[in-house]
C-alpha cells in the first residue's frame, strides 16, 4: 500500500511540475507574442513614417520646379559664320587690318510670353574669359548682309512664343601680322586704297600671294577648280551677348572656323 501511495504522489508531483512547465511556457509564448507585435507596431510606425517623408520629398521639388522667376526668359541662339563675297572694307587699326564680317544669328523663343530684345553687345574672349575690346569689333545688326550698312534693325526686337528671328551681326575678324602686312599693302597703303572690297576676294588672294588666312594659319587657293583650304589653329573668339526687357542675357561664342553651330575648339 505505501508503494501505491508512493507512486501516486510521485505522479501527482510529476503532473504538477508539467502543468508548471507548461503554464511558464505559454506566459513565455504570450510574453514572446507581445513583444512581436509591440516591434512590429513600432517597426510598422517607422515604415510609415519613412513613406510619408518620400512621398512628400518629391512633391516638395515639383512645387520647387513649378516656382517660376517672374523675369524667366527663355532664349536659344543659333549661330553660323556667312561665308560669301559681301561687300566689306578693311580699316586699319595700330598695325593690324580689321575687316567686318557677319554671322547669321536666329533668336528663338521657347518660353511662354513674348521676349523683347533691346540691346546687344559683342566682345572677344580669351581662354581664361578676359574680355578684350577694340574699334569696329561691333558693326550692328542687319537684316541682309549683300550690302554694307543695307536694311539695319532698330532696337528693341519683339519676338513671340513659339516664334524665331534671324539677324545678322557685323563683328570685325582681326587680322595677325602677316594677313595684316599684305593686306595693308595690297589695298590700304598709297595708290592701291581700295575702301570697299569683297569679302572672298581678299581671302582667296591672300592665300595665294602670302599662304595665310586672315590669322596667319597656312592657307591655298587652287585656281584651277577654285578650291580655297586653311589650317584652323589660331582664330578669335567673341562673344555675342543679347540684353532683354526683363534683364536677362543670352550669350553665345562665336568663331570664324566654327561647324554646325558650334566652336571648333575653346578660345584661346
Amino acid at each position: 500500500m505505501e508503494n501505491n501511495s508512493n507512486e501516486q504522489e510521485k505522479q501527482v508531483t510529476e503532473n504538477e511540475i508539467e502543468v508548471q512547465i507548461n503554464q511558464k511556457n505559454r506566459t513565455r509564448n504570450v510574453w514572446f507574442k507581445k513583444k512581436f507585435f509591440s516591434w512590429l507596431g513600432i517597426i510598422s510606425s517607422i515604415a510609415s513614417i519613412i513613406g510619408l517623408i518620400l512621398y512628400f520629398i518629391p512633391k516638395e521639388k515639383e512645387i520647387e520646379k513649378d516656382i517660376v522667376p517672374a523675369n524667366y526668359e527663355n532664349i536659344n541662339i543659333v549661330a553660323n559664320p556667312i561665308y560669301s563675297n559681301f561687300l566689306t572694307k578693311l580699316i586699319p587699326l595700330g598695325n593690324n587690318i580689321v575687316i567686318p564680317f557677319f554671322w547669321e544669328l536666329v533668336l528663338v523663343n521657347n518660353d511662354s510670353k513674348t521676349v523683347s530684345i533691346i540691346d546687344i553687345d559683342v566682345e572677344e574672349v580669351s581662354n581664361e574669359e578676359a574680355k578684350i575690346m577694340y574699334s569696329d569689333i561691333y558693326g550692328g545688326i542687319f537684316y541682309s548682309f549683300y550690302k554694307y550698312d543695307e536694311d539695319p534693325i532698330d532696337l528693341p526686337i519683339n519676338i513671340n512664343s513659339g516664334e524665331s528671328k534671324k539677324i545678322y551681326a557685323r563683328i570685325g575678324i582681326k587680322c595677325n601680322e602677316k594677313a595684316s602686312s599684305q593686306l595693308y599693302c595690297d589695298y590700304v597703303s598709297g595708290r592701291n586704297q581700295a575702301p570697299w572690297v569683297r569679302f572672298e576676294q581678299i581671302k582667296m588672294e591672300l592665300a595665294k600671294k602670302s599662304g595665310v588666312d586672315f590669322y596667319d594659319n597656312s592657307a591655298s587657293f587652287d585656281d584651277s577648280i577654285q578650291h580655297y583650304q586653311s589650317d584652323t589653329k589660331k582664330q578669335q573668339c567673341f562673344r555675342v551677348n543679347i540684353h532683354t526687357g526683363r534683364n536677362n542675357i543670352f550669350s553665345k561664342k562665336l568663331q570664324y572656323y566654327m561647324i554646325n553651330n558650334q566652336i571648333i575648339k575653346e578660345c584661346q
